[in-house]
């Protein structure tokens, strides 16, 4: 639980501890604009403030695993609880052993053969009681990766004896047409397993115990340690993104790992099972939760719960955050931990009409999603925003408001702008 999410704050008070020329240049140096037109919603008191418990907005986790006689197996967990439904298993094989899996959508799988480098498609038609599918052999050979996991987006990555390999994904069920532009990335990616984190970027396990993540702009990388130990033994890795982590280690446990903006949050001592794992791939479908990175974005924001309200607030602050500030620096600790020149551009934007401002990361209100910033204004034709904040999903936001600080409160539709500013991708 957070520190105080409903702490009330007198802004009087706040103002007090500032001369009144000191806080005038605040405000004029941060270039922002108060909300005096804008009805805060309703706030919302919630024991549970886990930012898994939002950004997944109710989704369970959909793991697909392969049995080595070539069963297929599908598992559902939640996010918040840790609770698994299933397996359900195929009574069917597929006829072959697969070497590596990775699932592209709910009822869509590629999947290679071990003895003959052979990719398939498996077009999963249900689920429950039992798993029944159809496959369609792509390629002949070629496919002989260790490993595979697809982004949700529109990567597919591989790796091949350390050679890390992308290839574009262009529809839902691909034939081999569909999987193009095979590029190289570099070699030295000797991982034992890997899963997608979210879009460009996925989470990878070593052989001296370290779990890492990689993000992705184009072929240039950057690696991020979140474990320094403690994952030797996990050959087996699936994420429904969020920040959720599940290993596989080879007595067949399950670990449950949850990623936040300063930690990872390991569930010692509460595995989802400590032993019965005994696929030998594992895949998670992309996309259940929101990317690693708005995780990120949302944990800081709501690690900061106990900071007030002021206008005009230095970005270095401890104590004080206004409502860009809030959004500014969660997006900011984000692409800290993410790319240099998204953080140049993020920095840049410190009021709310800056953040507005930033037309290609616009999109329409009717496509929000978790990590998106949410616009108010006084008129929604214009540039007149006001008010900024921060959508965790399952129709909450987090944001800073005169006389409350920093709170969770649900989605207000007075002043609403057409569109909302998606720093993530």
């Amino acid at each position: 639980m957070r520190n105080r999410i409903l702490r009330m704050c007198a802004a009087t008070a706040a103002a007090s501890l500032l001369t009144t020329a000191g806080l005038a240049a605040a405000a004029t140096q941060a270039g922002a604009a108060d909300e005096p037109y804008y009805s805060p919603s309703s706030t919302v008191s919630d024991a549970s403030l886990d930012p898994h418990s939002y950004i997944c907005e109710g989704n369970n986790a959909s793991i697909y695993g392969t049995l080595s006689d070539g069963r297929i197996t599908y598992t559902s967990i939640s996010p918040k609880t840790g609770t698994r439904v299933g397996p359900e298993i195929s009574t069917t094989k597929l006829g072959f052993t697969v070497r590596a899996s990775a699932a592209l959508n709910f009822n869509t799988l590629l999947v290679t053969d071990a003895s003959t480098g052979a990719l398939w498609r498996v077009d999963i038609s249900s689920n429950s009681d039992g798993v029944s599918y159809s496959k369609t052999k792509l390629a002949s050979s070629g496919w002989t990766h260790d490993s595979l996991t697809y982004d949700g987006s529109a990567y597919l990555y591989g790796i091949a004896d350390g050679l890390l390999i992308r290839y574009t994904v262009k529809a839902s069920k691909p034939s081999l047409s569909q999987i193009t532009g095979r590029t190289e990335i570099g070699t030295g990616f000797t991982l034992k397993a890997i899963a997608a984190s979210g879009p460009e970027s996925f989470y990878g396990t070593t052989s001296d115990g370290k779990l890492v993540e990689y993000l992705f702009k184009g072929t240039t990388w950057k690696r991020t340690l979140l474990a320094a130990s403690g994952f030797g033994s996990v050959s087996r890795l699936a994420s429904p993104f969020g920040g959720i982590i599940y290993g596989v280690d080879a007595d067949g446990a399950m670990s449950w790992n949850e990623q936040t903006s300063t930690s990872l949050n390991r569930h010692l001592g509460k595995p989802i099972d400590a032993s019965g794992w005994t696929q030998k791939t594992i895949s998670g479908v992309p996309g259940a939760c929101a990317s690693s990175q708005v995780t990120v974005a949302v944990d800081w924001a709501l690690a900061h719960d106990d900071m007030d309200y002021l206008l005009g607030a230095s970005l270095t602050s401890t104590k004080y955050i206004d409502c860009s500030g809030l959004t500014n620096r969660s997006w900011g600790a984000a692409f800290d931990y993410w790319t240099a020149d998204l953080q140049s551009t993020w920095q840049d934007a410190r009021s709310s009409r800056d953040q507005y401002a930033l037309t290609s990361w616009r999109v329409p209100f009717e496509d929000l999603q978790p990590g998106d910033i949410i616009a108010f204004g006084q008129s929604t034709s214009t540039v007149t925003d006001d008010h900024v904040a921060l959508y965790m999903g399952s129709g909450r936001v987090v944001d800073a408001v005169k006389d409350q600080g920093v709170r969770v409160a649900t989605v207000a539709s007075n002043g609403r702008m057409p569109y909302v500013i998606r720093p993530h991708r």
